[in-house]
């Protein structure tokens, strides 16, 4: 056996091993932690189907994507509709789903023939999927309310998170996170928050830090030196979007980001 002393050593060297299925790679920092690094995060769904469908979420979900990313706006009858955008145009409609009940908005078809996707249906696949290990990242969505209404939005998502325990398995973004975090937390104390930016100053860092935020994701043309490390220091995540290329994909996985959010995961999960 060897020695406490070379296990000690072992341990404080830099490793680097290949996750299997996932293109991740895992190193150990200097007091002998895991942290995981290039982790593919499938942008609405990703290259499985249509931005936010079920078929998308689905094929994420089959193909052992661990991090699926999704928008969330919520109906007049306070049902939670997965779309990138409040309007419907893209399901030959002029209505918004902020501006609708449920009903009007089940009733439309999209450009892939399908419903607008209902959140509690998403909520259900990724209960019933034997990928155990996914997490959904799900970005609260606003349509310019108030502060109240940002609150009163976010606070809702958690609440349909909850009823079906799938807090454990979400990490809720919010651009709004100043104004939201303290009521994402306050209704379900543990849940991971996301704090989006589209670029980040070390003001920003702090910020986020004292809103007690799990990660810091951030549009990827916007990276600076000393950024990574400056999050990783504060003792949060960091998550990068939108990375399509190999190229850079790689570059941010080398540069420790711990999650990257693409649109083609299918492709991602081999790089």
């Amino acid at each position: 056996m060897e020695s406490k002393q070379r296990q000690r050593r072992v341990l404080t060297a830099v490793v680097v091993l290949s996750a299997a299925s996932a293109g991740t790679v895992v190193a150990c920092d200097s007091a002998g932690a895991a942290a995981t690094y290039g982790k593919v995060s499938a942008h609405r769904g990703g290259d499985y189907g249509i931005d936010n469908s079920l078929k998308a979420i689905n094929g994420a979900l089959s193909h052992g994507v661990r991090d699926i990313e999704g928008d969330v706006y919520f109906t007049t009858d306070q049902v939670g509709v997965l779309h990138h955008d409040d309007s419907l145009q893209n399901c030959h409609s002029s209505r918004t789903i902020t501006g609708s009940t449920w009903a009007q908005v089940s009733a439309l078809r999209c450009a892939d023939g399908a419903r607008p996707t209902k959140l509690a249906d998403v909520l259900r696949a990724f209960l019933a999927s034997s990928n155990k290990s996914a997490v959904f990242r799900v970005e609260v969505k606003h349509h310019g309310e108030p502060a109240a209404g940002q609150r009163t939005a976010a606070k809702l998502l958690v609440q349909r998170l909850a009823e079906k325990n799938m807090t454990g398995r979400a990490i809720v973004q919010d651009f709004a996170w100043r104004n939201t975090a303290a009521t994402i937390h306050a209704a379900h104390p543990g849940i991971r928050v996301s704090c989006l930016e589209k670029s980040v100053s070390a003001a920003d860092i702090t910020t986020a830090k004292s809103k007690n935020c799990y990660d810091v994701s951030y549009n990827a043309a916007n990276w600076h030196t000393g950024l990574h490390a400056a999050i990783h220091g504060k003792g949060m995540q960091v998550a990068v979007w939108t990375v399509d290329a190999k190229a850079q994909f790689t570059r941010l996985r080398s540069l420790h980001a711990n999650v990257i959010i693409t649109d083609v995961p299918s492709q991602a999960l081999h790089w």
